[in-house]
């Protein structure tokens, strides 16, 4: 990341070698870059510093250090969860798109967030699950309006999945409806007012 950026920033080229020297912190240094008062025309630049970054929350969703293999560790085991990280990490289309400015990163991000909180949801029948659940397809949805698949995926699940049909007898499914259109409303209301415009582009 910091290689790949070279901020004007003096201190923060110094970061290399520091972290190397283990006299500088992976927070600080991504704190450095952050407050960075440019970046050098040759490279993707500070427009797609938050793609980089949604990229490695995207990685945290899949594989949450040592502690949880999250939704490969729930769904199967730690091994399957293990290597759903290292794909993500290695996928040729991870690392183009860190290079862009795309809704798909993070439309990625919060769809890969509500696959976990489905899971656990579902598991733990927790309320806690069922707002981040709610949250983050809404959040998709400002990403991208595909963050509506979603719930095409997860009708089927239920479809195969008999036991995780209570979620549909549930005041917690109500929350899976209502929070996402809470957090969409905003946009839908400027879209009306601005003739559709982004429904027209897409």
């Amino acid at each position: 990341l910091i290689d790949n950026f070279r901020p004007e920033s003096e201190r923060v080229r110094e970061n290399p070698a520091q972290l190397a020297a283990g006299r500088l912190g992976h927070d600080d240094s991504l704190h450095r870059i952050a407050i960075s008062p440019g970046f050098d025309r040759s490279t993707p630049g500070a427009d797609t510093f938050v793609t980089v970054v949604m990229e490695q929350l995207l990685g945290l969703t899949v594989q949450k250090r040592g502690r949880e293999l999250e939704i490969g560790k729930a769904l199967y085991d730690a091994r399957i969860g293990f290597w759903s990280a290292i794909v993500l990490a290695t996928a040729p289309g991870a690392s183009f798109s860190s290079a862009l400015i795309s809704t798909d990163v993070p439309l990625l991000l919060f769809w890969s967030a509500a696959l976990l909180a489905w899971v656990r949801l579902l598991q733990s029948r927790s309320w806690g699950w069922a707002l981040a659940l709610g949250g983050a397809i809404g959040l998709g949805l400002l990403s991208k309006y595909a963050m509506l698949y979603f719930y095409l995926c997860a009708a089927i699940h239920l479809w195969r999945a008999p036991e995780a049909r209570w979620i549909l007898r549930d005041r917690r499914g109500l929350v899976l409806l209502i929070l996402p259109a809470l957090l969409i409303a905003p946009n839908i209301a400027w879209n009306l007012e601005h003739g559709l415009v982004t429904f027209t582009h897409t």
